[in-house]
């Protein structure tokens, strides 16, 4: 698991010892072990952007960064040759991927973010208080009903609000936050019950 890192052995062991039952995944273990994850996370810090680059993206194909690497003894034959460090790389960085892909509203500055992206200031209002109002009811299915009443909620009457309004306001949100419209991961519509937001 250590790849003979010093320092990482001896944490390992430590923690090991000082809880001294068995575990299903050590690996996920040492991963939860605040003082390992410091050290990894260290090891990870002195590491140049070029060298967390290849690391990531497991493609050794720098001579120059693979030279070091090699000779820190993180990588042999272009593999990563601390299991724990790999474990760590891929848990803390495949998270960080989710977080930059999802959708959320930020009620103290009231917008709503893609990752780093602020999708607000590129909504119409109505486009703003319908993905404002599903990010609230995520997850849920929520009737054409709630969501005229909702993103009109300022018009005297919604007696005039037709569905084929609401599918447009969909549609054009769809345009705005999917990869691809035509086959929504976010913006789903259930058939005869209404819509569904999944993050």
């Amino acid at each position: 698991m250590t790849g003979g890192a010093g320092r990482l052995i001896k944490l390992s062991v430590e923690a090991v010892l000082a809880h001294g039952e068995k575990h299903k995944s050590l690996s996920e273990f040492l991963l939860n072990q605040k003082t390992v994850r410091t050290a990894l996370t260290e090891m990870w810090s002195v590491l140049t952007p070029a060298e967390q680059a290849h690391l990531l993206a497991e493609k050794f194909e720098d001579s120059e960064v693979d030279t070091y690497l090699e000779q820190v003894g993180l990588i042999k034959d272009k593999k990563i040759q601390i299991p724990l460090f790999a474990a760590f790389i891929h848990a803390a960085f495949s998270l960080a991927q989710e977080e930059k892909e999802s959708i959320v509203y930020d009620e103290n500055t009231n917008t709503i973010r893609k990752g780093t992206d602020v999708l607000s200031d590129q909504l119409t209002s109505s486009e703003f208080r319908l993905l404002r109002y599903l990010l609230q009811n995520q997850d849920q299915i929520v009737e054409r009903d709630a969501l005229i009443s909702f993103v009109w909620e300022g018009v005297k009457s919604t007696a005039g609000i037709t569905d084929q309004a609401v599918d447009q306001l969909i549609f054009r949100l769809r345009r705005k936050i999917e990869e691809d419209p035509n086959n929504p991961v976010h913006l789903q519509t259930v058939k005869g019950r209404g819509f569904r937001f999944v993050a």
